[in-house]
């Protein structure tokens, strides 16, 4: 998630809620307000499953680069970033 410009609550919401629910695993933030990005995928996430405990492959992974570039955001995202249960594929 590549973030140029502060939204509304209710925008990162919907996003938020459009991720987890179309299958996103991993969610990578970078840019402005991207710790608040962060916080929206995973309270959708644990909304999904009524805050009961979160089935191995729908655990939305999440991490917000605030202090990197966008160069090492990307990097992480295509070198580091690893779901504990499931494969994912680029």
């Amino acid at each position: 998630m590549v973030v140029e410009a502060a939204v509304t609550d209710e925008f990162r919401n919907a996003i938020a809620e459009w991720l987890v629910k179309t299958g996103c695993l991993y969610m990578v933030a970078w840019g402005d307000q991207c710790s608040e990005w962060d916080d929206a995928v995973d309270w959708v996430n644990l909304e999904d499953t009524n805050f009961e405990e979160i089935p191995d492959d729908r655990f939305v992974m999440t991490t917000w680069h605030a202090q990197e570039s966008l160069a090492e955001s990307i990097w992480f995202a295509k070198h580091v970033a690893l779901h504990p249960h499931v494969l994912l594929v680029w």
